[in-house]
């Protein structure tokens, strides 16, 4: 049986094969095991209002001020023994900031996936939750600090 001439692959993708290291010196990366989920807020930009008296029609006029890179929220199956989760819980204290880097998974017809780099912080600290029927899980918020920089995949 042939396939029709006209069907293009699909570009979507799973996170499964995506990877997320950390590094404290921007050259030694760590990876992080068991994460679920990363998930990345919009950034924003902010806006000071330009409007004044002589406004035409007193519509509002804005000028762009500073953009929110925004933060990363990292969903965990907990590991005690795992040295990037250790590393994440410990530079929450130290407020130490990371170099992050998420390589996303290889899509059909690529040999390497998306890889996003960025700085941050992590601004919450989880602890595992502790269940009967469930594998211990906690969240990891981070708070990118500046520029976010993709590489495209080829």
């Amino acid at each position: 049986m042939s396939s029709p001439s006209n069907l293009t692959a699909s570009h979507a993708f799973t996170g499964r094969g995506g990877t997320l290291s950390i590094s404290s010196d921007g050259t030694t990366f760590t990876s992080v095991n068991g994460i679920k989920t990363v998930t990345f807020s919009a950034p924003k930009t902010s806006f000071a209002d330009t409007t004044s008296l002589s406004t035409a029609g007193a519509v509002k006029t804005s000028l762009p001020t500073t953009i929110d890179p925004g933060t990363v929220t990292l969903a965990v199956i907990a590991d005690q023994t795992d040295t990037g989760q250790l590393m994440l819980n410990s530079v929450f204290y130290s407020q130490t900031v990371l170099a992050v880097k998420v390589q996303y998974p290889v899509q059909v017809g690529m040999t390497t996936g998306l890889l996003r780099s960025f700085a941050a912080y992590v601004s919450t600290s989880g602890l595992a939750n502790l269940s009967l029927d469930d594998a211990g899980s906690y969240n990891i918020d981070l708070q990118i600090t500046g520029q976010i920089t993709d590489t495209a995949g080829a």
